[in-house]
């Protein structure tokens, strides 16, 4: 995968500004996108399929192939299950995984065409452990990884590759708010008594788009949390 293009979706957030680093530091031609007019980088709001369209369409015009696309968006509401509203399970699943469909569905035609092409998804341990007080999180991220199999089910006779990684608690993004004393209670829960950093989630990333037979799974990446 050396000096390839590759598509970061989402990477004005601190795990998508760590992987476009990491990207870039092995030799990685990178597109990231962003949501805001203000930031650098492709404009996609992935909430929209026009707009996820016109991003798909101006990237491969300007590259001429994508080799390689890593999702990274993320939204989570949270509150218990019967205090959330419908709005609350459709604004998630939109950004966690219609969002990701939508960048799947206009990218295919794109990998079917040059028989080849790879699908990260950045989902989370959520999806398999549950996350207390954001069922609307840790559900569309369980389908996000049940959408990676099935690219990969269905496009692998094409030399398409899907999969998703799926971090513990990372000190940033969605735990930023949270207090040190927290921090420190949920870094003792993995086995290496600390919290990842984005760079450690944005190496282990980049690092799998290497490996050719790798396909159809959600990889962990959480320091050996207690089950």
């Amino acid at each position: 995968m050396q000096n390839k293009n590759l598509l970061v979706v989402g990477g004005s957030s601190e795990i998508g500004t760590a992987i476009v680093r990491q990207a870039e530091n092995n030799n990685y031609q990178v597109i990231s996108t962003k949501r805001s007019a203000d930031a650098s980088g492709l404009f996609m709001d992935v909430t929209s399929d026009e707009s996820v369209r016109t991003a798909v369409q101006q990237v491969t015009a300007d590259f001429g192939t994508i080799d390689a696309v890593i999702y990274a968006p993320a939204l989570s509401n949270d509150g218990l299950i019967h205090t959330l509203d419908e709005d609350a399970w459709r604004t998630a699943f939109d950004v966690n995984m219609f969002g990701a469909a939508r960048v799947a569905r206009h990218l295919l035609p794109h990998f079917i065409k040059a028989r080849k092409g790879i699908f990260q998804f950045i989902s989370s341990t959520a999806a398999v452990r549950g996350a207390t007080g954001a069922a609307p999180y840790s559900c569309s991220k369980a389908a996000l990884n049940a959408l990676a199999l099935n690219i990969a089910h269905d496009y692998g006779r094409f030399n398409i590759r899907a999969y998703t990684v799926m971090p513990g608690y990372v000190d940033g993004g969605m735990l930023a708010h949270l207090p040190k004393e927290k921090k420190t209670l949920l870094a003792r829960e993995s086995s290496l008594k600390r919290l990842a950093t984005p760079a450690d989630i944005a190496h282990f990333c980049i690092a799998t788009l290497d490996s050719p037979y790798l396909t159809g799974t959600a990889l962990t990446l959480d320091g050996g949390l207690a089950s």
